[in-house]
């Protein structure tokens, strides 16, 4: 076996940017032939000790190019080269962590994965929403009847910013987020997507390029393709959130119309951000200009006592558009969301105009009327602790049952459990075999404009617990232990067939 070659990196003036000067320190080496097809990396402390970086630096690095494609990790062994990373070198330029804009496709791909949710007899471990028999279903729905016998002729009426009694309950709601906001800058939507799409139309021109977290919401990239828009993927690291350094090289060197990004509760890693990590990215953006879009749909989700704080709470320059819904936390097919709009109203009401114009009525007033004398906090409490339970026991039965090498986040907000399985499992191919079996997963590759995590997937813990969830759970990891010893898909499922029946 060839020695590693040494990585050190002399040009320590920007020690900002050590974790991507390693990923293009690898990728030159491999451009020019002193890291070959199948030549090992330098392990990882003693990489870290010779660039005096952390051992958590070395692993992002390493990592970072294993999402490229260009290296594999073999278990108790170490890093290396892959046979195909010659086709897969970034074009031009000595660093391979550049970042650039990059065209979206994912719709198609987002069809294919969740076209499965509507079929009642799968175990629902892909889309990261509650469980029904989690919500407060049945008292949501006499409120619901209520309003339609108390308020039938204002259900009527077309309400572009929505009731002042809802828009007047979230602002009460966004002090415990850290700010203030009015009734009158708050606007109400069909969920924190249209939320994200209005901002983006009323910061954004179509080839405009947006900077989104790596991995990010795929359906803030089904947002960025509907509007031919442009993604600037910046790393998120399951320990750490978003890349400020990398977003600072970005924001410097790039034309960014905009950022999204969501702080609390990242869907899919789980990861809270900071509170001085906040305050340095709203500093970023006050800055360099970039308007920032926060999706804070999980913040009401975290683990900890005290709730996560918005970015805008550290916003004193209005570079903040605050998103949010009740889709994760009170009832998902009501489609009530907001944002804080902030000094922009006017031009995402025109946005709104152009597009759906007002959210549902009925829905709006149930809502309201729930917040304020259904027993909202107490409903939170009870699912936080709920969820994040069931969050522990399946990462647990995770590490159990799914192959050697298995690395799982552990969130501190949110639904979703961020698995990354052994290279040799490909997350598409999992995802096939699983609903082949009756489990929806959702599979990394959705979660990245670049096609990249393609040996994660992403777990939903909010559903009831159950011997049918366990059961689930631990085929999954039946499934990616065959693939993962390179069994054929169909050499897989005959051989589940023959252990567990049809």
């Amino acid at each position: 076996m060839l020695a590693a070659p040494d990585l050190t990196i002399h040009d320590r003036s920007n020690p900002q940017y050590l974790y991507e000067r390693l990923v293009g320190s690898v990728v030159e080496l491999i451009r020019t032939g002193t890291l070959p097809v199948g030549g090992r990396l330098p392990a990882v402390r003693r990489c870290a000790r010779q660039n005096g970086v952390s051992v958590s630096t070395v692993l992002m690095a390493y990592r970072r190019l294993e999402d490229l494609g260009l290296v594999e990790a073999r278990p108790q062994s170490g890093f290396y080269v892959r046979s195909d990373a010659h086709e897969l070198l970034p074009e031009g330029g000595r660093n391979g962590s550049e970042m650039v804009p990059k065209t979206v496709r994912v719709s198609s791909m987002a069809w294919d994965v969740f076209g499965a949710e509507g079929a009642s007899r799968h175990v629902p471990l892909g889309h990261a929403v509650p469980d029904p028999a989690l919500l407060p279903t049945e008292r949501l729905g006499k409120f619901l009847a209520a309003a339609v016998r108390e308020s039938g002729a204002a259900l009527m009426q077309m309400m572009p910013q929505g009731p002042l009694q809802l828009r007047a309950a979230i602002a009460r709601r966004l002090l415990e987020a850290g700010f203030t906001a009015t009734p009158e800058e708050v606007v109400i939507t069909s969920g924190s997507v249209e939320s994200i799409g209005l901002c983006l139309r009323a910061v954004t021109r179509p080839g405009d390029a947006v900077a989104v977290e790596s991995p990010t919401y795929f359906a803030v990239l089904k947002v960025l393709e509907s509007l031919h828009l442009q993604a600037l993927e910046i790393p998120t690291g399951a320990d750490g959130g978003f890349d400020l350094d990398a977003a600072e090289r970005v924001f410097r060197d790039c034309r960014v119309a905009a950022c999204v990004v969501t702080p609390n509760g990242h869907n899919p890693t789980g990861v809270v951000m900071t509170d001085p990590a906040k305050q340095r990215l709203v500093e970023l953006s006050v800055r360099f200009g970039v308007p920032l879009i926060e999706d804070d749909a999980q913040g009401d989700f975290g683990f900890s006592e005290q709730r996560p704080r918005s970015l805008r709470s550290f916003d004193a320059d209005a570079v903040v558009l605050h998103c949010s819904s009740f889709a994760k936390t009170l009832a998902p097919g009501y489609r009530v969301g907001w944002i804080a709009a902030g000094p922009l109203m006017s031009k995402i009401m025109s946005a709104r105009f152009a597009s759906t114009v007002c959210a549902a009525t009925p829905s709006q007033f149930a809502v309201a009327a729930y917040l304020e004398r259904g027993g909202f906090d107490h409903h939170l409490r009870s699912l936080r602790r709920t969820t994040q339970r069931n969050l522990r026991r399946m990462a647990e039965l995770v590490r159990e049952s799914f192959p050697n090498g298995t690395e799982v986040a552990e969130p501190r907000a949110g639904t979703v459990l961020w698995v990354r399985m052994p290279e040799s499992v490909d997350a598409m191919q999992l995802h096939q075999l699983a609903l082949r079996r009756r489990i929806s997963v959702t599979p990394g590759p959705i979660f990245s404009a670049s096609g990249g995590y393609r040996n994660y997937i992403r777990l939903n813990g909010a559903v009831p617990w159950s011997a049918r969830v366990r059961e689930a759970v631990a085929t999954l990891g039946e499934l990616a232990s065959g693939l993962a010893e390179g069994m054929p898909a169909q050499a897989v499922l005959d051989w589940m067939e023959i252990q567990h029946g049809p």
